[in-house]
């Protein structure tokens, strides 16, 4: 009898009904690898969650985000994870009379170093919230020399 009910209801359902891991929408949404998809409910995501777009009527699926306010020492732990995932989230667009040369893409790829960001129902290249050439260039700075760092980022751009 139980095998059966376990069988029905998707594993990650089961896990946010008993509290294992909650699921909210992301304030800061990282570029989705997934298609896009409207949606009404959950349901229609799965695995992904239904999350209202900003400033928009409609729901789009979007990658949760876990909840991890009931977890003790979860914030000192995750620190360094979302230092780098500052890395990887998308800055808001710009206003529409300031947003002309918007380049619509498919993935980051396409944009690289910006990102492929989901608006509205469509992907558009966004700079990130932290320049991952910055990065380059202050590790390179504690590692090894300047020359290295030119040719990391020559390599890049």
């Amino acid at each position: 009898m139980t095998s059966v009910l376990f069988t029905q209801v998707p594993f990650n359902l089961l896990l946010r009904l008993f509290g294992i891991i909650e699921q909210q929408c992301p304030v800061e949404p990282l570029p989705e690898i997934f298609s896009i998809k409207p949606c009404k409910s959950d349901k229609d995501c799965a695995p992904r969650i239904c999350c209202k777009e900003n400033g928009s009527i409609n729901n789009y699926c979007r990658t949760p985000v876990p909840k991890l306010d009931r977890i003790p020492y979860a914030d000192d732990l995750l620190r360094p994870v979302k230092l780098f995932f500052s890395y990887m989230q998308c800055t808001p667009p710009p206003p529409l009379v300031l947003d002309i040369f918007s380049k619509p893409c498919q993935s980051s790829l396409d944009c690289f170093p910006n990102l492929c960001c989901q608006e509205d129902g469509k992907k558009f290249c966004r700079p990130p919230k932290r320049s991952i050439l910055t990065l380059v260039a202050g590790i390179t700075q504690r590692i090894g020399s300047q020359e290295i760092a030119k040719k990391l980022i020559e390599r890049i751009s």
